[in-house]
Order: structure tokens, then C-alpha cells, then sequence
């Protein structure tokens, strides 16, 4: 099923999933509606170094943005997961903003969690 590039939505649950064209944007007025003051983005490598979405994501997060945790592995281990926890203690993070996809999305989860 081809999806055009209008394709945009919200997805509300337990976790609010934003999907489309320049929502990215739009973080850190969520971050606000939140009153979260220190966040930390959760991506991997690729998307940390070969991309422009942690700079655009920072961007939007302006001030809020306590630290990037680039260290999400396929399958998350129990290790990365004490590694990013450890940072985002470190930050003290309030808001853990997961980039990518699955994995990165889990690893956001277990952050929280730990």
C-alpha cells in the first residue's frame, strides 16, 4: 500500500506517537505542555551522526534539551539500557524522547522504567 508524502497523524495511548512531514517541530511545545524542562533524546548511531534529525529535534527542543543518548542497539541488552539509564541520570532528565524506530522506541520505554 504506497503512502504519499501528505501522510501525516497522532497517535494518543500510553505514549503519544507523532508520525509526518515536520512534526519534529512540534516537541517542544509538547515538551512545554508537559512541563518538562530536561530531555533526553534516545536514538542510535546512524541516526545521531548520518542524519540531520537529532539537530532538527534539538532545535526544536531549544534549552529543554539536556543530552542525546546515541547508544540504542538492535535488540536492546540489558547493558545499553544501564548505559542510557545511567546518562540520563546523569542529565537528570525529565522527558525521554525516543528517535528512530523500534528499538529505540523500546529502549526509550526501559530508560523510564529504570
Amino acid at each position: 500500500m504506497p503512502y504519499g508524502s501528505d501522510l501525516n497523524f497522532t497517535y494518543a495511548h500510553t505514549h503519544k506517537v507523532m508520525f509526518g512531514t515536520d512534526t519534529i517541530n512540534d516537541v517542544g511545545d509538547i515538551a512545554d505542555d508537559l512541563h518538562c524542562h530536561r530531555a533526553v533524546i534516545v536514538t542510535d548511531v546512524f541516526l545521531s551522526e548520518k542524519t540531520d534529525m537529532v539537530s532538527r529535534l534539538s532545535k526544536s527542543l531549544g534549552k529543554r534539551l539536556a543530552g542525546v543518548f546515541s547508544g540504542v542497539v538492535p535488540d536492546p541488552t540489558a547493558e545499553s539500557i544501564d548505559r542510557g539509564a545511567q546518562k540520563a541520570s546523569e542529565m537528570d532528565a525529565d522527558l525521554i524522547i525516543s528517535l528512530g524506530g523500534g528499538s529505540s522506541i523500546d529502549t526509550g520505554k526501559a530508560l523510564a522504567v529504570v
